[in-house]
Order: C-alpha cells, then structure tokens, then sequence
C-alpha cells in the first residue's frame, strides 16, 4: 500500500477566517481528495487538474519522465477568482515499510521538530531537539514492528534538496527532491502497520510549506 495524497489548501482539517474576513471551512487534507480531476496527454507527460468550485482556483500538476528512473512533478496553482486564497501545501506520500527500511533524512537537517511519538526515543512531544539523537533507529530505520514504534516529526527549514527511503538488502531507493525555497521543510511519520497486516508498518515523508501540517488553511 503506498501512494501520494495531494494536501491543498490545508492538510489538517480547520476552519476559520482569512485576514480579509473571508470564512473557510476545510476537511482533512483538503479539498482535492475530494473533487474530480482532469487528465490529458501533451507533449510527452501528463497533466491533470483540479478545479473545487468553492475556491475559484485551479491545482495543475504535470507529470514527465526526465529519465527511466526519474519522475518529475511541477505545480501551478492559478487563482482565477476575486478573493485572495491563504494555503497550506504539502505532497503528502504514504509508503509500505517493513523491518529492512531505512529513512535517509535530508542533508543538513540537524534538529527536528517532535509533533508526536510514542514507544520511542523519549522526547517529549511538541519540543524540538538535536539531531543524531542515541536511540537514531526510532527515527532512521530499522523499525520493530513488535514495539508499535509511531513518530511524527517536522524538520526545521531545510538547505538539502533530498531525502531517501531505501531497503539495503534489495537496493531498492526512492529519493525525494524538491525545491527547498518553495517546500522547505520536510515531515516523516513512522506509523504501527498492524491494523493492515502484522508484517508491514506506513512510512510518510512529507515535503510541505509549513513546519507542522496541523496550521490553518
């Protein structure tokens, strides 16, 4: 079971008003689950779209090879209405992972923001703290599915572009690249796969616009 969840305008459920007085009222991870897309084929790649009709805006994501072994993903977002859209933004992936994977945290990221853990490093919850830490496996791989390890972590604001999921044994990697002027922080969660199956746990990393994804819209 892996996949990516495309989070806009929010990715925790809120409501509210914008600083120009104008109400909202969002589900969790947003709006673009939510509605129908749009694909077509051009020029090589793919683009899809997604028009909620509540907002006045388009999200337009096209998808191209670069190469047999890269995917790349680019954005527009257009505001085709009268009012101003605040936002929070992020590529939400959901991988498969077992006792073999290994999260490769972005170069240069040295601390990190504990947004949630438990049965693990010992870190109290919404406190930042100083990476490597000494128990490192609770965040990094490898995981106990026994101990129902879970962490939900933020990253402070990032230099590096990249960060990996990777099982050694078979070599197989998934790097994550992204603009860090435009997503510059990075989330990873490490959630108990039990309720699925007893020999599988989800890894998330998350490339976002916020340090935590539980902010407005």
């Amino acid at each position: 079971m892996s996949g990516i969840d495309e989070c806009f305008p929010t990715v925790a459920a809120c409501s509210g008003l914008t600083a120009d007085g104008d109400s909202y009222d969002y589900a969790d991870h947003g709006l673009l689950w939510q509605g129908p897309w749009e694909a077509a084929e051009r020029n090589g790649g793919l683009d899809i779209s997604c028009a909620p009709a509540r907002l006045g805006y388009t999200f337009q994501r096209r998808c191209s090879f670069e190469s047999e072994s890269v995917l790349l993903l680019d954005y527009r977002v257009r505001n085709s209405g009268t009012a101003r859209v605040p936002f929070v933004y992020c590529l939400h992936m959901l991988l498969a992972a077992d006792a073999r994977t290994r999260a490769i945290l972005p170069r240069g990221m040295r601390r990190a923001y504990n947004y949630a853990s438990e049965d693990t490093f010992g870190v109290p919850n919404r406190q930042w703290f100083d990476l490597p830490i000494q128990n490192q496996t609770d965040i990094t791989g490898p995981w106990s599915l026994e101990r129902r390890t879970f962490v939900k972590l933020f990253s402070d604001r990032l230099e590096g572009r990249s960060a990996c999921v990777e099982h050694p044994e078979s070599r197989d990697r998934l790097f994550v690249s992204c603009d860090p002027q435009a997503l510059p922080y990075m989330g990873l969660s490490r959630l108990p796969g039990l309720r699925l199956t007893r020999r599988r746990a989800l890894c998330q990393r998350i490339p976002c616009r916020n340090r935590t994804d539980h902010g407005r819209g």
